[in-house]
């Protein structure tokens, strides 16, 4: 179980070293699992991925973003027995951009691809429909049985299909919360930095898994985002594109929201940041392209609302107004994972108890969807 979780926000490592070694005198036989970033001198963080890869010999953690410009944020979650850490291979799958699938992972001998199996110009969703019943699981998973699963946090590269897929399929009922690390190519040499003990990865995936956690919920927050447009329904979608809405044109559907907002946009090919949200789940997709003549619109997911899906068309202003982060008496402990933003902020140096609250620009995880890469957006997990 979960005996321990707490968030530091410093402009200084000093604090943060603190707090790690006044934790690790106490807890050095536990699970950790910790996030840091990596705003600081190379020295200053040398030491402190030191101390907290050396807190125990059950460490898992990663690099991210920091909560807010100008402050070093650590967040560690420390577990007893009833935490089973894990390191993943599994491979992902080529994801699509403006309609096209192309691959993000280096094909290297540590991280197989599914493209040496199947050659190029494949049907991947045809592929992965296949494949997906008989995904294995990471090592120290296997012998877990489908409901004994609570929680699964973690931390993936950027290709977290196949280990997305395999939990779903594995562990339905269980509650999963993921992050794509910070980028860290001119920090540590390598696209994302994952940690398991005193091992260092640049693909892949690290995470623990939770079981008797009790009253696990989940839920979403979308910070500034306004809706367009009534409820729609979508009638025909193909993967991440979505061909009509209503049996209609959803580019222009798009384009007459944005007109009756008074929106100064012309065409989709501009900086402003256009959703498709879902009813049921709230599940929101940013829209990536749009042919006013065909109609299509593109998402930036590896597969898009069903037919049938209720949906909204949502739009995040430029000048939402900046953020303050406040926390009330928490009824539970909560791991929270952020799409990285500029305009939040924490005006002094703080140890939040309870929270385990980190972030990412390349986005986050939720339950078995595709990365959230929406500005403010937070996943947030609870744990009694």
């Amino acid at each position: 179980m979960l005996v321990h979780a707490s968030t530091v926000f410093s402009r200084s490592s000093t604090a943060i070293l603190n707090h790690i070694s006044q934790l690790a005198g106490q807890y050095s036989r536990h699970h950790l699992l910790f996030s840091l970033s990596p705003n600081v001198d190379a020295p200053e963080l040398s030491q402190l991925v030191q101390n907290l890869t050396t807190f125990s010999s059950n460490v898992v953690g990663c690099l991210s973003a920091p909560v807010s410009v100008g402050m070093v944020s650590c967040s560690l979650a420390i577990f007893d027995g009833n935490c089973v850490p894990f390191r993943s291979t599994i491979p992902g799958v080529p994801s699509p951009q403006v309609g096209r699938w192309h691959s993000f992972r280096k094909k290297d001998k540590d991280t197989p691809s599914f493209e040496e199996e199947y050659g190029e110009g494949v049907d991947w969703t045809d592929v992965w429909s296949k494949r997906t019943s008989t995904l294995e699981l990471p090592d120290s998973l296997r012998d877990l049985q489908r409901d004994s699963v609570d929680a699964l946090i973690y931390f993936s590269d950027a290709a977290p299909e196949g280990l997305r897929s395999s939990f779903h399929a594995n562990f339905p009922a269980a509650s999963k919360l993921g992050l794509v690390p910070t980028s860290t190519p001119f920090i540590t040499g390598r696209p994302v930095t994952l940690f398991q003990n005193q091992r260092i990865w640049d693909s892949g995936a690290v995470g623990v898994a939770l079981t008797n956690a009790k009253n696990v919920r989940s839920m979403l927050d979308y910070h500034g985002l306004v809706s367009l447009s009534s409820v729609m329904t979508v009638t025909d979608t193909e993967g991440n594109l979505v061909n009509t809405l209503d049996r209609r044109n959803p580019t222009q559907l798009l384009l007459s929201a944005i007109r009756e907002h008074n929106l100064a946009v012309t065409s989709l090919k501009t900086e402003e940041e256009f959703y498709l949200m879902t009813e049921d789940t709230q599940i929101a997709y940013t829209i990536t392209a749009g042919d006013p003549s065909r109609g299509t619109i593109s998402l930036n997911t590896d597969q898009g609302p069903g037919v049938g899906s209720r949906v909204r068309f949502y739009h995040r202003p430029k000048s939402s107004l900046r953020r303050k982060l406040t926390f009330e008496a928490l009824r539970a402990t909560m791991f929270k994972f952020m799409v990285a933003d500029d305009s939040v902020s924490v005006q002094s140096d703080a140890i939040l108890d309870g929270v385990f609250f980190t972030a990412s620009e390349n986005g986050f995880l939720y339950q078995q969807h595709a990365a959230c890469t929406i500005p403010g957006a937070t996943a947030t997990l609870e744990i009694e």
